[in-house]
């Protein structure tokens, strides 16, 4: 397993919101706002378990630690609300099939 250079907690901030669609500067070159997709169930998983990560290292200062520990919770929330939905799809197919 090769070290993969250590990322600034703003640098992990800043990749977490762009993969959950709420960075600051996802706007056009013109000033209009981006439709970007919506991340992928695999995606904020694997948010989640970055931002997880930043937690449990515990050595950032307390002030990150917190906005960490928000972002971990609006991702847990939109990954449950994301397998609810999922579920929900997949027993309507499966009664279709029957």
């Amino acid at each position: 397993m090769s070290a993969q250079p250590e990322r600034t907690f703003e640098q992990l901030l800043a990749s977490l919101e762009q993969t959950i669609g709420r960075h600051p500067r996802s706007y056009r070159r013109d000033g209009d706002l981006s439709a970007q997709p919506e991340p992928t169930f695999e995606q904020l998983l694997a948010s989640l378990e970055q931002t997880i990560g930043r937690l449990a290292d515990g050595t950032a200062p307390l002030e990150e630690l917190v906005a960490a520990h928000e972002r971990a919770a609006r991702l847990l929330s939109e990954a449950e609300k994301r397998l609810e939905s999922l579920r929900a799809k997949a027993e309507a197919l499966s009664a279709q099939l029957r």
